[in-house]
């Protein structure tokens, strides 16, 4: 019995930790969000996904190709479209406040991809990065103050 509860407790503690982030094709996508995307882009190649939280909901952030160039933008769950997803050309447009956070997770660090993600309600803004720290990949969420929002290992 007592081998029953501790196979259960550590059963629900892997339960809640974070699942790494998975791409995702467009078929993966569901049927809402493909459509959506399909509507508003119909040239689009080279679809991939993830489902990301910004803001306190989860969304699909998807990364594809049109006409030559880049895109990534993000969908509710129920295939809504939410905003775009900017990548920086430089880290330091970001508030000081991110690398003094980002050291004092990660110790040496380096970024190698950042996205900002604006709210199109008017509650702000994120930063989606992808740091590479002692040769581990990590996706971060950083918050409109500079706080460490959320991090998975990839």
């Amino acid at each position: 019995m007592r081998n029953t509860l501790v196979a259960l407790a550590i059963a629900g503690v892997l339960a809640v930790l974070p699942v790494h982030a998975e791409m995702l094709s467009k078929q993966a996508l569901p049927e809402k969000v493909s459509a959506q995307l399909m509507q508003r882009h119909p040239n689009a190649i080279d679809i991939s996904a993830e489902l990301k939280t910004h803001f306190k909901q989860d969304l699909y952030e998807i990364t594809f190709k049109e006409n030559d160039a880049e895109h990534t933008e993000l969908y509710r769950t129920d295939g809504h479209f939410f905003t775009n997803a900017e990548k920086m050309a430089s880290v330091g447009e970001m508030a000081t406040t991110v690398g003094e956070n980002l050291t004092a997770e990660f110790g040496q660090y380096f970024i190698d991809q950042s996205y900002l993600v604006v709210n199109p309600n008017g509650a702000g803004e994120e930063y989606d990065l992808v740091v590479n720290a002692g040769g581990t990949i990590w996706h971060v969420t950083i918050d409109r103050n500079g706080g460490i929002a959320r991090k998975e290992k990839q």
